[in-house]
């Protein structure tokens, strides 16, 4: 039993959840109508799609920890692979929670 590989991968899953539902608070914040909130965080999720086509970047791409968990569990993959990606993840989650509070406090509610 892998356990490690399993806590791992549900870890990197849920980064990338956090990383999205920033995004989505970000977008929020910075758009008046739904309609821009969700065609911001569409575009971010198309701009990680594109960064993951590229073979140079794949493994910078914090889409992997939501794509790869299967491989982390099976052994096929290290979890020191995904060591880029979690940081990345973990900076882009802070930037846009921090994009996010100083777009609310400019809003005018």
């Amino acid at each position: 039993c892998n356990l490690a590989g399993l806590l791992f991968a549900v870890f990197c899953l849920w980064l990338f959840g956090v990383l999205f539902l920033s995004i989505v608070i970000a977008g929020g914040a910075l758009f008046k109508s739904l309609y821009g909130s969700l065609l911001f965080t569409g575009g971010i999720f198309l701009l990680l799609l594109l960064v993951g086509i590229l073979p140079t970047l794949q493994g910078y791409s914090p889409l992997k920890l939501a794509t790869d968990n299967l491989l982390i569990v099976g052994k096929q993959a290290a979890i020191p692979e995904y060591g880029i990606p979690v940081v990345l993840s973990s900076l882009l989650t802070g930037g846009f929670l921090t994009l996010g509070i100083f777009a609310f406090k400019k809003k005018v509610v």
